[in-house]
């Protein structure tokens, strides 16, 4: 089943990998995602997201801009000078565009201390790493009705 195929429910949590796919053209998802999006929108469907998810798309642009420059992600590539202009562009216009999907989605942002407490159990259940802060709200989004999925 394709995300074109699915109505978006009222409430959604969002996962990183879906927000990048929407905000980045070379995404192999992005136009998928991005429709995906606009249903959201057009059915008033509420994004709940963990202010982490920011912190991943400064991640994300690091790492597009390390496989932009040597063909893969390479880590220790990171303190590349023109690895990092490249980042900072990305991160820039990664932000804006989030920011412009918040303003045009209803949108429910929870901070990390509303969840932190949970995140052991999470961990402990479904063998998350700690720095994987979606797939931790994911777990701890669930608690809220309608998310998805």
């Amino acid at each position: 089943m394709s995300l074109r195929d699915l109505r978006p429910p009222l409430t959604m949590t969002l996962d990183t990998s879906f927000v990048v796919a929407c905000l980045n053209s070379a995404e192999p998802t992005h136009n998928e995602s991005l429709a995906f999006l606009r249903a959201m929108q057009a059915n008033g469907t509420t994004m709940v997201y963990n202010r982490l998810l920011e912190v991943e798309l400064v991640e994300a642009a690091f790492k597009l801009a390390i496989k932009e420059r040597f063909g893969k992600f390479v880590p220790a590539k990171r303190r590349d000078g023109r690895v990092r202009s490249r980042a900072a562009r990305l991160t820039d216009d990664l932000l804006a565009a989030w920011r412009d999907v918040r303003t045009s989605v209803p949108s429910l942002c929870v901070e990390l201390h509303e969840v932190a407490d949970e995140v052991p159990r999470a961990m402990r259940d479904w063998g998350l790493a700690s720095y994987d802060g979606s797939s931790t709200f994911r777990v701890m989004g669930a608690r809220f009705e309608g998310s998805w999925p």
